[in-house]
């Protein structure tokens, strides 16, 4: 309406006729020109002067034709979404990324971008000074082979429980106390190593993992063995050599007789000598506490 208004002010001024020491004279108003005047606009119009509201604008971080202007480091268009992230100078492609190998480059903290690598199917962290893992290692729910060896990993976050396609579990050489009790869900293992740490307890989920061949819990401060342990049916390799372990449960006789277990170095005596395990080398160390109280 105001458009039209001004349009029907501007006709009258152009036929006005103005007099003028008693002659008269036809003054024409100069052509006016609408459409877009903002200089930033797409669609600019200099031979316009006076402005439409027909001015449209680039997408930020686009041209007026669609291209992106400001691109990051892997290419990506800044604002966007992210194809690929940088890691450490590196670019990595979100989708089609299935194994990262970062040991020994001395990281301290770890990066929580690679959470973003939802395909991956291998990470190797091992040979850093990581000290914590965060929540968001669970999204890596595709994982399969997961070496976190040689840090300083204290914990273990409760995320970890949703890693259910994990096949192996590398945590040897940390300073891990205790274990998530949702461990237990990953039961798609078939390799777990524990070895080095500073765990005292084993939870009672861990036999939930019945799918495991080798279970290496040596050289820790473990007390005891899970009762159930025997659940372990397609165990092929226990190590628990090392640790503060005093009995055996009768159960362990129910892992196959063809598993082969180390249980030098802790406070076994002659009656844990179950004759259902073939103890081999084990014999060298036997009989190191006194049972006859028991």
């Amino acid at each position: 309406m105001i458009k039209n208004k001004i349009k029907q002010t501007l006709l009258l001024f152009s036929f006005l006729l103005v007099s003028c020491e008693g002659e008269e004279k036809t003054i024409y108003v100069d052509d006016y020109l609408y459409g877009c005047t903002d200089v930033n606009a797409c669609n600019y119009d200099s031979s316009a002067n006076i402005d439409d509201d027909s001015c449209f604008y680039a997408d930020e971080n686009y041209d007026c034709n669609g291209i992106c202007i400001y691109l990051d480091e892997c290419g990506n268009c800044e604002g966007e979404f992210i194809e690929s992230i940088n890691l450490f100078g590196q670019c990595y492609n979100i989708s089609t990324t299935t194994s990262l190998d970062l040991n020994n480059q001395e990281i301290t903290v770890f990066p929580d971008l690679i959470s973003q690598l939802v395909n991956l199917r291998s990470l190797n962290l091992a040979f850093n000074e990581i000290v914590e893992i965060p929540e968001s290692i669970g999204n890596l729910v595709n994982l399969e082979k997961l070496i976190l060896s040689s840090n300083e990993i204290t914990t273990l976050p409760n995320s970890i429980g949703s890693l259910i396609n994990l096949d192996t579990l590398y945590l040897l050489f940390n300073s891990i106390d205790t274990l998530p009790e949702n461990i237990g869900n990953l039961t798609n293992l078939s390799l777990l190593d524990l070895e080095w740490n500073q765990i005292s307890i084993l939870p009672d989920e861990i036999v939930n993992l019945n799918h495991l061949k080798t279970l290496n819990i040596g050289n820790n401060e473990i007390v005891s063995l899970p009762d159930s342990i025997g659940k372990f049916v397609h165990l092929e390799k226990l190590f628990f050599e090392n640790n503060n372990i005093s009995s055996l449960p009768p159960s362990i006789c129910d892992i196959p007789a063809s598993c082969y277990v180390v249980a030098t170095g802790n406070d076994l005596c002659e009656k844990y000598r179950y004759s259902c395990i073939d103890w081999g080398f084990n014999n060298m160390q036997w009989g190191q506490q006194d049972c006859e109280d028991d």
